[in-house]
C-alpha cells in the first residue's frame, strides 16, 4: 500500500466522520440558530435573563 493510497483512506474515513458530525449537529445549530435569530428579532427579557 503506497502513501498516496493510505492518505486517500485515510481522508476519505475522515470525511465521512466529519459528514455523520455534521448531520448529528446541524439540526442542533439549525433549531438553536432559529431560537436565537427569534429572540434577537422579538427580545424576551425573560431569554436573556435566564441566558
Amino acid at each position: 500500500m503506497s502513501l498516496h493510497q493510505r492518505i486517500s483512506s485515510e481522508s476519505s474515513t475522515y470525511l465521512l466522520m466529519i459528514s455523520d458530525y455534521l448531520l448529528l449537529i446541524l439540526p442542533k445549530l439549525h433549531s438553536f440558530a432559529s431560537s436565537n435569530l427569534a429572540s434577537c428579532l422579538h427580545p424576551m427579557p425573560s431569554l436573556q435573563e435566564s441566558i
